[in-house]
């Protein structure tokens, strides 16, 4: 982690980029649209162009020009990322900025006893989003990310082992609430495992390019 960040006492955190055409472009109408720009857009090497964004509620993330990196090339097998999941305090205006930013398509549900609000890309699943309730405590604004992983139970086992901690361990989650069958969430990550379903193939899905796709992410520590 930048000594900066460090000095603001900011905790270890995965950043979430997201595939854009122009950085620059896309960090000006972030702004305009009410966000905070952290960095401006600016060249790594010749991998790419990249800025870092603060929604206007608070959550950060990070746009993605390609150059000779196009980001994540492995998706939703084990030890790989699976899913993107914006945790919010404002809903509606997470859904109009970001709707507006990128062009994602945000349908809001009722699924089970929670409600869920599902991001498409171009028709496909790209992520979702959740509203900050009250007795979840005084948790900030955050991307969280997903990594797929064979079996659940053992990935926790494994975390503690290494040091980890939980949060909140292996859940089961309904068949008709979300294809993810049981998700822990280690530290600032979570992890996901598949359910053999016709209807559930997010986890499985292959790997679709298209700008605003969520393409990678990042540790900083």
């Amino acid at each position: 982690m930048q000594p900066e960040l460090q000095a603001q006492g900011a905790p270890p955190f995965w950043t979430s980029y997201v595939d854009v055409v122009d950085a620059d472009e896309t960090t000006t109408k972030a702004k305009e649209l009410g966000a905070v720009v952290i960095r401006g857009a600016f060249d790594v090497f010749t991998l790419g162009r990249m800025s870092v964004i603060q929604d206007p509620t608070g959550a950060v993330f990070a746009t993605w020009q390609a150059g000779e990196h196009h980001g994540a090339q492995l998706v939703n097998e084990p030890g790989a990322l699976a899913w993107n999941e914006l945790m919010t305090r404002d809903l509606d205006g997470s859904k109009s900025f970001y709707s507006d930013l990128f062009g994602w398509e945000c349908n809001t549900a009722q699924m089970g006893s929670m409600t869920y609000t599902e991001i498409k890309n171009a028709g496909q699943p790209n992520g979702g989003m959740m509203e900050i309730m009250e007795h979840m405590g005084p948790i900030p604004p955050n991307w969280m990310v997903y990594f797929a992983t064979a079996d659940c139970d053992a990935t926790v086992a494994k975390a503690i082992e290494l040091g980890g901690s939980i949060t909140v361990g292996a859940t089961d989650i309904p068949r008709d609430v979300s294809p993810y069958c049981r998700i822990p969430k280690v530290g600032r990550s979570a992890s996901s495992r598949s359910i053999p379903s016709p209807k559930a193939d997010c986890v499985r899905r292959p790997v679709h390019r298209a700008c605003g796709a969520q393409t990678l992410s990042s540790y900083e520590a």
